[in-house]
Parts: C-alpha cells; sequence; structure tokens
C-alpha cells in the first residue's frame, strides 16, 4: 500500500513538473488569423453554401446537354393505352404499337436564349458566393485581430502600472525613513502607500482583462488559453501588419457587382420567355407488334414552342426583375460610399495616432526627466513630495495613453485593410 501511495505521488510530481515546464506560446499576428481561419464553424459553413452554389450552377449547365433516356413497356389491353398514362415518347410511347417495346429517347434545346440567360445569372450568383465567403473570412479575422490587438494593449496596461508601482515604491522606501527619523510626516507616508495602492489595483484589473482576452483569442482559435501569450503593444510593429495581404478588389464591391449582374440577367431571361424555344427529337427502339401503319424503328423531329399569352405573367416577372436590378444598383452605390467613408475614418485615426505618438514620446521623455528631478531634490531636502507624487501621476498618464494610442493606430491599420479585403497566406 505505501508502494502504491509512492508511486502516485511520484507521478503526480512528474505531471505537474511537465505542465509547469511547457512554455507559453507567444502568438504572432499571422499566426492567430491563420489559426481562426481554419478554426471558424462560420468559415466552413460559408463554404459548404459555396458548394452549393457551385451544385446549383452546374444544374442549369446540364439543361444545354440532351437528355438520354431508356423506355421498355409491354401493354396489356386496348392497344397504346397504357404508354400515354406514363408519360413515354419516342418508340415506346407510340399509340400504334401494343405488345412489348424498348427505346432510347433524346431530348436537346437547339435554341433558347432564355436557358443562355439563366446560366449567366447561374455564374454570377455562383460568383458572388465566392466573394460572400471571403466577407465572411474577413469578418473571421476582424475578431480575431481585435481580441489579439485588445489583449496587447491589456498587457501593455499592467506592466506599465506594474513599472509605476515599482517606481512608487522605491519613493515609499525614502518616505518611510524620512518619516522614521521624525523628518516629515506620517501623512507623507498614507499618501504615497495609497498611490502605490491604486497603482496596484490597476494592474491587477489589466491583468484580469488580459487574461479574459487570451481566453476570447482561445475560443475563436481552438487554443488552450492557459498556454497563450500575446505581447505588449509596445512591442508590435507597423511591419508585423505585412502577415495581411492585400487585394486588387475589395471582395464587397465584388460580391455587390455579382449580385447586380446576376439581377440584370434575371431581367434578360425574363424578357427570353417571349421568344422561340427550339428543340429537337429522336428515338430508337424496337416494339412486339403494330397496327394501322407500317412498323418502324426510329423518329425524329424538330419542335418550335412560342408562348402566345400567358395573362401577362412574363410583364409581372420583367418588372419585378427590373425593381430587383434598381435596388442592387443602389446598394452597390451606397456600399461604395460607406468603403469611402470607412476608408477616411480609419486614415484619420492612422494620422491622429502617428502624431500623437509623437508628442507622447516628447512627453514622455519630459516626464522621465521631471520624476528624476523631483526626486532628487526631495532626497537633498529642497523638494517637496507633492512634486514626486505629481511627477509620478503624469509619468502614469503617459504611459497608458501611450500604450492606448499605439493600440489605436495598430488596430486602425489592420482593420482598415481586413475591411478592403486583406487575408493571410
Amino acid at each position: 500500500m505505501k508502494n502504491l501511495r509512492l508511486c502516485i505521488l511520484v507521478v503526480a510530481t512528474l505531471s505537474s513538473n511537465r505542465l509547469a515546464a511547457d512554455p507559453l506560446r507567444m502568438l504572432r499576428l499571422g499566426d492567430v488569423l491563420r489559426m481562426a481561419q481554419s478554426y471558424s464553424p462560420d468559415l466552413r459553413g460559408g463554404r459548404a453554401r459555396e458548394v452549393q452554389a457551385q451544385a446549383d450552377h452546374d444544374i442549369v449547365k446540364s439543361k444545354i446537354y440532351p437528355q438520354v433516356e431508356l423506355d421498355g413497356i409491354e401493354g396489356y389491353g386496348f392497344p397504346g393505352s397504357s404508354s400515354g398514362l406514363l408519360e413515354f415518347g419516342g418508340v415506346a410511347g407510340s399509340p400504334y404499337r401494343s405488345g412489348q417495346a424498348i427505346d432510347l429517347t433524346t431530348k436537346i434545346k437547339l435554341f433558347d436564349l432564355e436557358l443562355h440567360e439563366e446560366m449567366r445569372e447561374s455564374a454570377n450568383n455562383l460568383r458572388a458566393a465566392g466573394e460572400r465567403t471571403k466577407i465572411l473570412r474577413a469578418q473571421v479575422y476582424a475578431k480575431a485581430f481585435g481580441a489579439y490587438v485588445q489583449a496587447s494593449v491589456d498587457r501593455g496596461e499592467e506592466e506599465a502600472w506594474r513599472d509605476i508601482r515599482a517606481r512608487v515604491h522605491e519613493v515609499n522606501v525614502v518616505v518611510r525613513k524620512f518619516v522614521k527619523t521624525g523628518q516629515h510626516s506620517p501623512v507623507e507616508l498614507l499618501l504615497v502607500q495609497d498611490q502605490g495602492d491604486q497603482a496596484e489595483l490597476n494592474e491587477r484589473v489589466y491583468h484580469e482583462k488580459y487574461q479574459l482576452q487570451l481566453k476570447r483569442l482561445a475560443l475563436l482559435t481552438g487554443l488552450n488559453a492557459r498556454q497563450l501569450e500575446c505581447p505588449n503593444v509596445k512591442t508590435v510593429q507597423e511591419t508585423d501588419l505585412a502577415a495581411i495581404r492585400g487585394v486588387k478588389n475589395n471582395p464587397r464591391i465584388v460580391e455587390a457587382e455579382a449580385r447586380l449582374e446576376a439581377a440584370r440577367s434575371a431581367v434578360s431571361k425574363s424578357r427570353a420567355e417571349r421568344l422561340p424555344k427550339f428543340y429537337g427529337v429522336g428515338s430508337v427502339g424496337t416494339m412486339q407488334n403494330a397496327r394501322l401503319v407500317p412498323e418502324q424503328d426510329w423518329s425524329a423531329g424538330v419542335a418550335l414552342r412560342l408562348p402566345i399569352f400567358e395573362g401577362f405573367r412574363i410583364s409581372s416577372k420583367v418588372d419585378r426583375a427590373k425593381a430587383v436590378t434598381d435596388e442592387r444598383a443602389s446598394e452597390l452605390q451606397s456600399l461604395h460610399i460607406l468603403l469611402d467613408e470607412e476608408n477616411a475614418k480609419f486614415d484619420e485615426t492612422i494620422a491622429s495616432s502617428r502624431v500623437e505618438l509623437q508628442k507622447l514620446e516628447a512627453s514622455r521623455k519630459a516626464a522621465a526627466d521631471a520624476l528624476k528631478i523631483a526626486k532628487r531634490r526631495y532626497h537633498n531636502y529642497t523638494g517637496r513630495l507633492v512634486d514626486v507624487r505629481e511627477a509620478l501621476r503624469n509619468m502614469a498618464r503617459i504611459e497608458t495613453q501611450m500604450i492606448a494610442v499605439k493600440g489605436e493606430l495598430i488596430l486602425a491599420l489592420g482593420q482598415k485593410a481586413l475591411v478592403n479585403g486583406g487575408y493571410v497566406d
């Protein structure tokens, strides 16, 4: 029994050591987007819908090929009466045969503009389905990218407040010494401790936010949140966004154009219903008996079908298709305006963030110098603690503001690329 307990203890210890030794996986932007793309159930559904559109297009294309059937029948009683009930044609469907019959029949559309326009409509619907998959892919990218940037920002905030807490602790040590010797009031120590507690609180808050964003990333990528790690947003460079490749044509525009072309084909298809259709038919086979006419084992013909009056059904279909075309043309125009507005907002955010980062960098250097001077003066008994505390507060404000602005810049750059159809290999 003691040996069994010892084995269990050894195994548990080794397992815990192995888990503790597992390194965290530092996520890079390109890897995050690729994993989100491969894991997303929404994107798998989009690809399935694209397969459905391809199948619909193949069904329409099948109408241009000859339709060949094998018919066989054995009739009893009144000659030729049974084949009519089965909608047979050709030799086996002849009203002049009796007994057994078998034949091959074929039918082909020789001239049908309606079918031609239906194929164009189906091809444009297929193209639109492919572009919708790309749009869905961009949406999947956007979710993962947003979570990645937010996690990097939260980590940056956590580390910034940890650094501020360490700085406050250094001041706390000096103040405690001055209070202990009676050179300064205990109130100063309480104020510095409060400032340190506030920095620690902010550090814990952003640590929890960072962990929540890692869990969100895990949900989007299918990975284990405990083994993930995102970089500090301060270390993320604009060159990291090179993982997102640009495209010549925005999928949202291409999809809207394909839907518009499909609507125009629907108008032409409805109008083509008024035109004549020509068919070729043929049959070859054999029968047991023939009556009234000499027996022949083949038949062929060319047929014409022209609608004369259909109760204004075709006119109504044309009007409906034209209304759909006008609607989709307006949607395309609105989409162009919307994309221009979105890109303008992104450009504004990018430009303002870059300018703000430059000014904040200069302010950060000045704040560091101010903190250094305030601490030196306080140590030399020529400055006040309030100056040190204010310098620390100013440093914290600038550091956290730089992190937030850097996050806005990276987010705007990435979102602009994704909104315009960007993808990763």
